[in-house]
């Protein structure tokens, strides 16, 4: 649709009378001067006022009924108009006509004046866009309302433009029987404008995408999204364009609604979309509409639909019945299906890494199909629901938690009734702790547990509750009672089921889920439960204000925090104080607490159960639902601190956020985990994509100060296995780039000399210079007249600052460029020390101002007023005092003075409005401009040839004229001419003309450019020679000056003189009288004439001295000054003048110019008067040399002592030829001859190479301090290990083994052999474990191989020969065993001996036992061999011959019930060793024999009157006992071998009749320990 509501916005348009016009232009559009406007549209309205007058008015009657007309002026009018004024059209008209332009090209303009068709509704006009009804329509008028009331003037003040091709508008009017006074439109042509609507990708999320089905762009809400004009194309002119956004409501096909009307100069617009209004589809549907007008009114429509996302919550169900992997996604993170088919990826509750801690996870829900799943996950897309991901837990189907809000179901009675928020059934069951906490049957519960281990002492749950029981009835209803628990238990280590956790015995069931600052922590939950006894207090409510009074609380409760932690109602439970609109709902309950925390203290390493559960109470109906955000177990570093942030967010768009603003300067963020005295190995990262970069810092046990500047941060912890880290980014927050080249700084130029200038934030900063953060401006910028108040943020202009979209500055004075000064402080770091200052330009376009014109004659030329001025760049329309447009080439005036109105119009749109006067009394004369010639005389001057600097035009009335000139303001000279007169450069010219009335003046200036590059001269000066007795030589009279200057243009008194000594800094002057001079100086003059040609003469004075005084100066007052190492570890960067001398004094040389050097450690001498900067040594001896212009000198020295933190090693090469024929004792060995075996290349960064300490160890001996090896004798194999060592410690090594080629044939020496052996067996199967080094050889040699390295054998029987020195670990099987041993050297010489070792077996078998108790079957059990001994424990060298078991007792009876029996038992090996035990065992009676008693009645009769357990009594082990609960769990007494009786009473009370609860923990004597529960009845 075209149609658009101005809202008071002012549409150029062009009316039939000025009056109209005034109105019209009352408030021009925003950024254009009202009164250049006014007069630029005057000009317009004028021009087509002439042009409308050939038109003709256009009435639609049945004469152009079905007709095209063409035109490009006049009214169009209903049929029963008269003069232009709207009149009663007939009843049952049906006319249609189409209006189109005269020329190809141009666009129809309608223009609606006045429009009334009647309040029935029943008239309509109906426009279409194009030559025919078939053309896409415009509008229908007028429009119908849901009211059904119809409004009567929608066009007045309306006007359309035709977008089609043919630039027609096509009309059709039907009436019905009322008649009304119809319309008035105003009809033009418009040139074609065309142009694009688009729109900055970039303002978009990157997860918003096209809908392909409606062609809407989607975006989110409060998204700000940049839209730009592009490709525009005026046909005729392009002066004073603009531009409309229009943002329609458009929802509804039949009633659009103008949300915002935005009119800029720039053909951009930032827009940020904060509408609060949608639809019941759950969409905000917009279109933009942008009208691109000319100075004409006449406009170009483009227009692009959105669609604002409604923001809400998001779940994704997810079905956790028999599916692990969906449970541990939901804590971890990971992928769940979804309805679609495809993988949602999503955050877990706990960082991935702590998964390892997790383990046993459980749940309950209701439904194991995705579309009725209970568990789900969310994402938030509002800013009206705290958390933007996390789990959610229902008693209904998670999916309908999505907003926007729907009441839930009633039936005809107005009960609670199953549907959409109230799912469920009673036979989903409820949850056993829930129903125990609130008394009350619980329905519909769904749950997630596991078992973790806690790595620090707090573990921490982010939540809030919503429920349907909001906002009602309900809240006030103790009976109904939906609610919610964390419940966290203690656990150990089932020893039953190693790796599996129960609850811990006595462990106190604690639950999280408790109102804060309650002191009785109440829970929390969306109803009331009055408390019972006083004993209990039941679930209570947190409140909307409303019904927070509705029920009693006990005694001194304050009922301040059931109100606080109220958040939200929505739909119909909102009211006039609280409440949210159902449709902006971002869930579907009908109202929900704040965010809450619920913690508690844990310790660290210990193992718990979480159990996270919600049900309904009562009944099954009208659903809750708990949002849990994250649960931490300590250990996160926080956010990320990002440069060009100014708020936390989510970078990634995972749904979390992970940035926060960057660090300010000098700021130090401290890092802290709460794993409190776990080791953390805290590392750096420089790059933080580039791991090699990564150093290890010190490990502390939380704490680390990220004080190493820009980087990763992270760390790492080890907890029983499991390494859980974290890292963070940490960036500073970057000042603005300096720019210091004024030409770089940013130009805007004004719009209009003198008016408004209109510029953009974005236009002075670079494109890659990130100014907003979602729209958040990162900088605080504001505008300043000057440095010094940008430098103090005073006086800032007007308040614009860069929160403002554009900055309109009235410039005080046009015509000059002027300098706008920028305080720039970062948002985040807002802090006068952090302020930057950058400028910028403003420029404007140079006025054009006309010159007054005498009036002499008639018809005149008015354009003389412009006479040498350029207005290329302007049309000029000239006007009389009256307005009339008047031709400037032909003007008849007559002899009276007028005031000539002008107007300029630019080419870029700016409008300058001037006036002249011809006047009757004026004179003005017309100079030249200022010249550049040419040298003509000599190359020094230029003579003046005719009339080429003569007044060049007189304008005047008069005629008596007289001229003068006057030349740099001297004498005048009266002249008409300049001929032949001598002008110099920079001569400045004023003529003067008299016209015997008036006198007028003008000035220019010459500039002569000559070719003159003759030097000055001056006779040469010679060398002197001077005795003294001194050291200096003062110059007496002019016997060094310049003689004979003299110059081929400049006169010698205009020549200046200068001198330098040394080539020093120069000194003007004609005489050297009086100046002091040394030895060796050298004097140079110089002449510079009015060219700037320079001559220059060099002497040089030579003093005859007898100096033989040294230099004095005072060294340092500590010659072993000492330092730490600051310079790469090794070495010392002085700083400053630490080491330097002072006070340097000479008899003869001035201070200055004595020459200061030093050295180091008697090296060359380096020219310098101080050692900042320079780099020593440990023990570096610094000299300082000072020497005077007579080579006298004076030194002092000083030696450096270094504290070095140097680290860095030694660096050396290795010999590489290792291999050598033997050369000494017969073949054997080899000789060092010389230096085939040194280290080469030795270097250090610290200590030089002739201080490094060389040793070497041959077979890891006794070091050797040498740097040779020569004379050494080595063998084959021999392993060599030097090392070196620099003055700090830092040592390397390197090993070198050295192969000798021998000739060697003498076997190896076997000293002695190991004698014969027999031993008893050791092992299972009869067999023999060797298991130490007794039968190894070891006393072997050999004339040529080492110890060590001579190889072992051994043999046994007839087996393989097997390489090892030892026999340790080998089994022997055989009753007899020959062992061999063989040992070779390295040249194949062997040698062998051999011994024997005979195996028996004397032990007896070893029995293990493990039957402690007996439980009798129907009062009788005969007990087996296997049942009281362990078989396959039970063990022996040779076997257990079982047949031989023999036991002295098998049978057992009630009569033994509560007994221990020992049983001897007897069994032989099949060796004949035999082995005798005894075990003891319990016997426990069956349901036909009394264990302990079902019940007692401890009412002093002497009968039952306690209750106690046999069994205990019987086992005299102090690890055994019993402790009796209450059916609650509460502890009543322990009972114990010496006291295993109990009678009734709790602290001396009787406790009542009921059941009561055991358990028993018994010790058996073999150590043994198993517990057993039971119960029994307390009665009186």
């Amino acid at each position: 649709m075209r149609l658009v509501n101005k809202l008071d916005k002012i549409d150029t348009r062009f009316k039939t009378t000025l009056n109209r016009l005034r109105e019209t232009m009352s408030t021009p559009p925003l950024g254009l001067n009202q009164s250049k406007n006014y007069s630029l549209i005057l000009f317009c309205v004028l021009i087509l006022i002439a042009k409308s007058a050939m038109s003709q008015d256009v009435l639609l009657d049945i004469s152009t009924d079905g007709q095209m007309v063409q035109t490009c002026g006049g009214v169009f009018l209903d049929s029963g108009a008269s003069a232009q004024t709207p009149g009663n059209y007939d009843i049952f008209e049906d006319y249609t006509i189409t209006l189109c332009t005269e020329s190809p090209g141009e666009k129809l303009n309608i223009d609606f004046e006045e429009f009334f068709l009647g309040n029935s509704g029943v008239s309509k006009m109906y426009l279409y866009d194009g030559d025919s009804e078939a053309a896409d329509p415009i509008t229908i008028f007028p429009k119908p309302r849901t009211d059904n009331y119809f409004e009567k003037n929608e066009l007045t003040g309306v006007s359309f433009t035709a977008m089609s091709d043919s630039g027609c508008i096509t009309i059709r009017f039907i009436s019905g029987l009322d008649q009304a006074s119809g319309w008035k439109a105003n009809l033009s042509c418009c040139q074609d404008i065309d142009g694009d609507l688009v729109y900055d990708p970039a303002g978009f999320p990157e997860n918003d995408i096209d809908d392909p089905l409606t062609d809407f762009v989607e975006v989110k809400k409060d998204n700000t999204v940049l839209f730009k004009a592009e490709n525009l194309n005026f046909p005729k002119n392009a002066n004073g364009v603009y531009y409309e956004w229009i943002f329609v409501d458009d929802h509804r096909i039949d009633n659009q609604v103008v949300l915002e009307t935005i009119t800029t100069t720039s053909p951009e617009l930032r827009y940020a979309f904060d509408y609060y209004t949608f639809d019941d589809d759950g969409y905000f549907n917009n279109k933009l509409f942008l009208r691109i007008y000319d100075s004409f009114g006449c406009y170009h429509e483009e227009m692009i639909e959105f669609r604002v996302l409604t923001p809400k919550v998001d779940v994704y169900p997810a079905v956790t019945r028999n599916n692990l992997s969906n449970l541990e996604a939901l804590l971890y993170g990971g992928n769940i299906p979804t309805e679609n088919g495809v993988t949602k990826e999503i955050l877990g509750l706990f960082p991935d890494d702590y998964h390892c801690l997790i383990t046993q996870i459980k749940e309950t829900s209701g439904s194991n199909s995705l579309q009725n799943a209970s568990i789900g996950y969310f994402e938030n897309s509002s800013d009206t629901f705290p958390y933007e991901q996390g789990i959610v837990l229902t008693s209904g189907y998670s999916k309908e938690v999505e907003g926007p809000q729907q009441d839930p179901p009633r039936n005809g009675i107005g009960q609670p009734t199953s549907g959409l928020g109230s799912r469920g059934t009673q036979s989903w069951t409820g949850d056993d702790d829930l129903t125990e906490i609130t008394s009350g049957n619980t329905y519909n519960s769904s749950s997630v547990e596991f078992v973790f281990t806690a790595p620090s002492n707090e573990i921490k749950i982010d939540y809030l509750l919503a429920s349907n029981e909001y906002g009602g009835e309900f809240e006030c209803l103790y009976s109904i009672t939906d609610s919610f628990g964390f419940f966290l238990t203690e656990q150990i280590e089932d020893q039953n089921n190693p790796g599996e956790f129960i609850n811990k015995p006595g462990a106190i069931r604690y639950n999280l889920a408790v109102i804060p600052e309650t002191a009785t922590n109440w829970p929390v939950d969306a109803t009331s439960n009055i408390p019972d006894n006083g004993l209990y207090v039941g679930p209570t409510t947190i409140k909307s204000a409303q019904y927070v009074n509705c029920f009693t609380h006990p005694n001194g409760t304050d009922l301040e925090p059931f109100q606080t932690y109220f958040g939200e109602l929505y739909g119909a439970a909102k009211n006039s104080q609280l409440g949210t609109d159902s449709r902006t709902s971002a869930i579907n309950r009908k109202g929900r607490t704040v965010p809450m925390e619920a913690k508690a203290t844990v310790e660290p390493f210990k193992t718990y159960k979480l159990k996270l559960v919600v049900a309904d109470g009562f009944d099954e109906y009208w659903d809750n639902a708990v949002f849990i955000n994250k649960i931490d177990l300590g250990g996160d570093l926080g956010l990320d601190k990002r440069n060009s942030v100014i708020q936390v967010g989510d970078q990634d768009n995972d749904g979390k956020d992970d940035i926060a603003p960057a660090l300010c300067p000098g700021e130090i963020l401290t890092m802290q985990t709460s794993f409190e005295g776990t080791p953390h190995q805290w590392w750096f990262q420089t790059d933080p994509n580039d791991v090699s970069s990564r150093v290890v810092l010190e490990s502390t046990n939380t704490i680390q100060d990220a004080d190493r500047g820009e980087g990763l941060y992270g760390y790492e912890i080890d907890i029983n296995g499991c390494v859980i880290s974290d890292e963070i980014l940490i960036e500073y927050f970057e000042p603005l780039e300096e720019i210091t080249d004024e030409d770089l700084l940013p130009v805007v130029n004004f719009k209009c000399a003198g008016g408004d200038f209109i510029f953009t934030f974005e236009e002075l900063f670079s494109s890659d210079v990130t100014l907003y953060d979602n729209g958040i401006p990162i900088y605080n910028i504001t505008y300043h007249n000057s440095k010094t108040d940008a430098e103090n943020g005073t006086t800032a202009l007007d308040d614009y600052d860069n929160t403002t979209p554009n900055f309109q500055y009235l410039s005080t004075n046009p015509n000059v460029s002027e300098t706008i000064w920028m305080s720039i402080i970062p948002a985040v770091c807002d802090d006068p020390s952090n302020r930057q200052v950058r400028s910028f330009k403003l420029k404007s376009i140079e006025a054009i101002y006309p010159s007054d014109i005498p009036l002499c004659s008639s018809p005149l030329d008015l354009t003389k007023a412009f006479e040498n001025k350029d207005v290329s760049a302007f049309t000029i329309t000239y006007s009389d005092e009256s307005g009339q447009i008047i031709d400037p080439t032909s003007y008849t005036n007559g002899a009276v003075d007028k005031i000539i109105n002008v107007q300029l119009q630019s080419n870029d749109g700016c409008t300058l409005n001037e006036s002249f006067k011809l006047n009757s009394s004026t004179l003005d004369i017309v100079c030249v401009s200022d010249q550049t010639v040419t040298s003509n005389n000599n190359g020094c001057s230029y003579i003046v040839s005719g009339a080429e600097f003569d007044v060049q035009n007189v304008t005047s009335c008069g005629s008596n004229f007289t001229y003068e000139y006057l030349i740099n303001n001297q004498s005048s000279v009266q002249s008409n001419t300049l001929d032949g007169v001598e002008l110099f450069d920079g001569d400045v010219i004023e003529w003067t003309v008299n016209d015997g009335v008036n006198q007028n003046t003008c000035v220019f200036t010459i500039s002569v450019t000559s070719d003159d590059s003759i030097l000055p001269s001056f006779d040469p000066l010679p060398n002197v020679i001077r005795n003294v007795n001194d050291c200096s030589y003062t110059i007496q009279g002019n016997e060094f000056d310049v003689l004979n200057l003299t110059d081929n243009c400049t006169d010698p008194n205009d020549i200046t003189l200068f001198y330098s000594i040394n080539s020093g800094a120069n000194t003007i002057a004609s005489t050297l009288d009086g100046v002091v001079v040394s030895d060796g100086d050298i004097i140079t003059w110089n002449a510079a004439d009015e060219k700037a040609n320079i001559y220059s003469e060099s002497f040089i004075i030579t003093l005859n001295s007898s100096d033989s005084t040294v230099p004095s100066f005072d060294c340092l007052a500590d010659l072993s000054p000492e330092r730490d190492a600051n310079f790469g570890g090794c070495s010392y960067l002085v700083q400053g003048t630490e080491f330097d001398i002072s006070n340097l004094d000479d008899n003869c040389t001035n201070s200055n110019d004595l020459l200061v050097f030093y050295k180091i450690n008697g090296g060359l001498e380096q020219a310098a008067t101080t050692l900042d900067n320079v780099e020593l040594k440990h023990q570096d001896e610094v000299t300082w040399i000072v020497r005077d212009t007579s080579n006298n000198e004076e030194t002092c020295s000083f030696t450096l002592n270094l504290n070095s933190t140097d680290t860095e090693l030694p660096t050396f090469d290795c010999p590489t030829n290792l291999t050598f024929n033997a050369n000494e004792n017969g073949g054997c060995n080899y000789k060092v001859l010389g230096t085939e075996l040194d280290l080469l290349n030795l270097n250090d960064n610290c200590t030089a190479a002739s201080n490094l300490i060389v040793t070497y160890k041959i077979n890891n001996g006794t070091a050797e301090i040498s740097d040779s090896l020569i004379n050494q004798i080595l063998n084959n194999g021999d392993v060599i290990e030097w090392l070196v060592e620099d003055a700090m410690g830092n040592f390397d090594t390197c090993e070198i083994s050295i192969v000798v080629n021998t000739n060697d044939t003498i076997s190896p020496l076997i000293n002695s052999c190991i004698s014969d052996q027999v031993l008893e067996i050791n092992n299972s199967n009869c067999s023999y474990l060797i298991n130490d080094s007794s039968f190894d050889l070891l006393d072997y040699i050999d004339n040529c191989t080492s110890f060590s390295d001579l190889a072992l054998e051994y043999q046994i029987n007839s087996n393989p020969r097997v390489n090892s020195k030892t026999l340790e670990g080998i089994t022997l099987t055989d009753d007899t065993n020959v062992i061999k041993w063989f040992v070779k050297d390295n040249n194949g010489n062997e040698a062998s001996c051999t011994f024997k070792i005979i195996l028996e077996d004397t032990i007896a078998p070893n029995l293990v036992l493990n039957q402690d108790e007996i439980v009798l079957n129907n009062g009788t059990y005969t007990v087996t061999y296997d049942e009281i001994i362990d078989v396959t424990a039970s063990s022996d060298f040779c076997d257990i011959d079982w047949s031989t078991v023999v036991l002295s007792k098998n049978t057992f009876s009630c009569e033994d019930s509560g007994t221990t029996q020992d049983i001897d038992i007897s069994v032989s090996d099949f060796k004949g060793n035999e082995i005798q035990e005894v075990i003891s065992v319990l016997i426990v009676g069956d349901s036909t024999c009394e264990l302990y008693p079902k019940f007692f009645t401890p009412n002093g009769n002497g009968q039952n009157d306690t209750w106690q357990l046999n069994v205990l009594a019987e086992s005299n082990q102090t690890g055994s006992y019993a402790v009796v609960y209450d059916r609650y769990g509460k502890e009543i007494i322990t009972l114990t071998p010496s006291n295993n009786s109990w009678d009734g009473t709790y602290k001396g009370t009787p406790m009542p009749s009921n059941d009561y609860w055991f358990v028993l923990y018994y010790t058996y004597k073999s150590g043994n320990k198993v517990s057993k529960t039971g119960h029994f009845s307390l009665k009186r």
